[in-house]
C-alpha cells in the first residue's frame, strides 16, 4: 500500500514539474513583449525551490524583466540579478544542456555594452555537441529555437 502511494506521488510530482517546465519554456518568447507574462513567470519562480533549472529560468526571466522596468539603474540592477542567478545555476549544474541553452539565449540577446557574452562560444559548442542526445521534446524545441 505504502509503495503504491509513493509511486503515485512520484508520478504526479514529476508530471507537475514537467508541466511547469513546459510553461517556463513556452512563455520565454512571450515574456520579452508581454510584461504580464514575464511578471507572472517571475512570481511563480520566486515561490519555487531554486534547484539549478528553476534558478536558471528565474535568472532568464529577470534579465527579460529588465526590459519592462523603468530607468537605467533599475534596468541594470534587474539584469545583474538575473545574470547572477544564471551563473549560479551553471555552477550548480554545468552539465545541464537546458541551463547552458538559457545562458546562451540571454547572452546572444543582451546588448553588448552590458558585457555579458563571454560564454557564447563555449555554450554553443556544448549545446551542439549534446543536441543529438536530447530526449525531452520541450528542451529540443527550446534548443532549436536558438538557431545555432
Amino acid at each position: 500500500m505504502g509503495l503504491k502511494i509513493l509511486v503515485v506521488f512520484c508520478f504526479f510530482n514529476g508530471f507537475a514539474f514537467s508541466q511547469t517546465l513546459d510553461q517556463y519554456r513556452q512563455n520565454i518568447s512571450l515574456a520579452a513583449s508581454n510584461k504580464d507574462v514575464c511578471k507572472s513567470m517571475l512570481l511563480l519562480l520566486e515561490k519555487k525551490n531554486l534547484n539549478a533549472i528553476n534558478r536558471a529560468y528565474l535568472g532568464t526571466y529577470q534579465t527579460i524583466w529588465a526590459n519592462h522596468v523603468f530607468g537605467p539603474i533599475a534596468k541594470w540592477n534587474t539584469f545583474s540579478t538575473g545574470k547572477k542567478n544564471i551563473e549560479q545555476a551553471v555552477l550548480m549544474d554545468a552539465d545541464a544542456v537546458e541551463i547552458r541553452a538559457l545562458r546562451y539565449a540571454v547572452q546572444k540577446n543582451a546588448p553588448k555594452f552590458l558585457g555579458y557574452y563571454s560564454s557564447l562560444s563555449a555554450d554553443k559548442a556544448y549545446i551542439l555537441k549534446r543536441k543529438h542526445t536530447l530526449a525531452d521534446l520541450g528542451l529540443l524545441q527550446l534548443v532549436k529555437s536558438l538557431n545555432l
